[in-house]
């Protein structure tokens, strides 16, 4: 039993490594700086950017009028059971989300993050569900397509560590309307590192042909990790991110 276990492992090792699987890039948060300025009640009027251009969405609103949004990241939200942490006084003075500056990658996704003392899972996420129909998206803005079918088999995000005990999840879209949670390890580490994830199951998806046509990035998942046996890190914490790759493959 242990051999065969070595032999599917090795295997396994083998085709995440030489089959017919490529790179790309899911999402490159380098690519969300505020280009454009967009007017609206809340804007300054110097006419600084405060919109990303490429993704920008123009939506209907009950009375007939419209707002736009993008993906800009100061755009983004922190959310507590699906409840914006900056409703409250105390959770904008806590929490902060925007673009950051990496010596070793320019533009990033910056991050502070405050945990509640519960145990609540923390979620970071876009303004929007990425839409799969829009081809701006693709090409490092969150959307992945592939009409000859896709298995997933690894995917790996650049992110800064503060040696912080908070486990980070990834929850991406399948096709329509599959939320696939990746659970990585905790970022209990100091500095730049790649964090990668492979796909266990992804021999037995390409055996049945278990294709899928699209992947798009729906939301960073924070946990409290454990700091002693008795108790679990309950303060706030930094998050950089340059972006995640996903490596897949797919019929020729």
């Amino acid at each position: 039993m242990f051999k065969k276990h070595i032999f599917l492992l090795i295997g396994f090792i083998v085709f995440i490594n030489h089959v017919n699987a490529d790179w790309t890039t899911l999402i490159d948060f380098g690519l969300l700086q505020r280009d454009i300025h967009i007017s609206s009640a809340f804007s300054n009027p110097d006419k600084t950017p405060n919109q990303n251009e490429n993704t920008l969405i123009d939506f209907p609103l009950e009375d007939g009028s419209s707002v736009k949004m993008s993906l800009s990241l100061n755009s983004w939200g922190i959310y507590i059971n699906d409840r914006s942490v900056f409703s409250t006084f105390e959770g904008i003075r806590r929490n902060r989300i925007g673009e950051a500056s990496s010596r070793d990658f320019g533009r990033v996704l910056g991050a502070q993050i405050a945990f509640p003392g519960e145990r609540a899972a923390v979620d970071l996420r876009p303004p929007f569900t990425i839409p799969l129909e829009d081809s701006r998206f693709e090409n490092g803005y969150g959307l992945l397509r592939d009409e000859r079918g896709i298995i997933l088999t690894s995917v790996l995000i650049r992110v800064y560590g503060s040696n912080y005990p908070v486990r980070l999840k990834l929850s991406l879209i399948l096709d329509n309307d599959e939320y696939f949670i990746i659970d990585f390890e905790t970022l209990n580490f100091v500095g730049w590192r790649e964090i990668r994830w492979d796909n266990p199951r992804a021999i037995q998806k390409v055996r049945e042909k278990n294709y899928i046509r699209s992947i798009r990035f729906d939301k960073f998942i924070f946990a409290p990790g454990l700091v002693d046996e008795n108790s679990y890190f309950s303060g706030s914490f930094p998050f950089h991110c340059k972006d995640i790759q996903i490596r897949y493959w797919h019929e020729e």
